[in-house]
């Protein structure tokens, strides 16, 4: 699953390197996840737009201008799909939509909005036109579309680029009015039914691994499994169907 990297060429340069040299909180990826259900969940991950690296708006600024209006379905006019905020991020935008009223379990604290580029039915119109032209599923999405609700930040102490999952504890958008986004999200909470999340979450780590040239997906579960270095954990015994 290398698509995005041919259409997002620079910024998976920039991840490779990050990647190639991170640490990884193998700690954080045992607790548990649900997998990710578009029907039951909505998308509402996308509420409020996506951010994106300086390098990817280019890239989506020439794609929309090729598409025209083949992309623009449903956005309203005088609406920038992509601008920056007034912190001066670069996010896709987002639009008023009756999230909670068509989600099961949506967070009360999240706002009725949803990312100018998500459908009704959940689905992310970048990764249907990608699917649509027989290309990789996340061909055009932004780095932090296919990583939720995985993150990269950096480890206290060494200051070196650290793999996690943030939970409820130390979700950095967590703030007195405001419980957070990431452990919020369906596929971000903790699910006690459900699985360790470097299951659930293999096709991410394992493409995060690809765009750095390293085996994260391996490293985590020969941790999290108790196995030794030479054990070949790409066999599906150990992985979710």
């Amino acid at each position: 699953m290398m698509g995005s990297a041919r259409f997002f060429a620079e910024s998976h340069q920039e991840i490779a390197e990050v990647v190639r040299t991170m640490n990884i909180d193998h700690k954080a990826f045992e607790r548990k996840l649900a997998p990710c259900e578009i029907k039951r969940c909505g998308g509402n991950c996308c509420h409020d737009g996506a951010t994106l690296l300086p390098t990817e708006v280019e890239p989506l600024m020439n794609l929309l201008y090729e598409l025209g209006e083949d992309l623009e379905v449903g956005i309203p006019k005088g609406v920038d799909p992509i601008d920056r905020n007034a912190e001066g991020v670069w996010k896709t935008a987002s639009i008023a939509s009756s999230m909670s009223a068509r989600i099961a379990d949506y967070p009360q604290h999240f706002p009725n909005t949803k990312c100018v580029f998500l459908e009704e039915s959940g689905v992310c119109r970048l990764q249907r036109k990608a699917m649509n032209e027989g290309r990789d599923a996340w061909e055009y999405k932004p780095f932090t579309c296919w990583m939720h609700p995985l993150s990269i930040g950096r480890e206290m102490g060494t200051g070196r680029h650290l793999l996690t999952l943030r939970h409820e504890d130390n979700d950095p958008q967590r703030r007195d009015e405001y419980p957070g986004f990431v452990c919020h999200t369906h596929c971000g909470r903790t699910s006690d039914s459900g699985e360790p999340a470097y299951r659930v979450l293999q096709t991410e780590l394992q493409h995060l691994g690809e765009i750095g040239e390293r085996d994260v997906l391996g490293e985590i579960v020969r941790w999290a499994e108790r196995l030794t270095p030479e054990t070949n954990v790409s066999h599906r015994s150990y992985l979710r169907d």
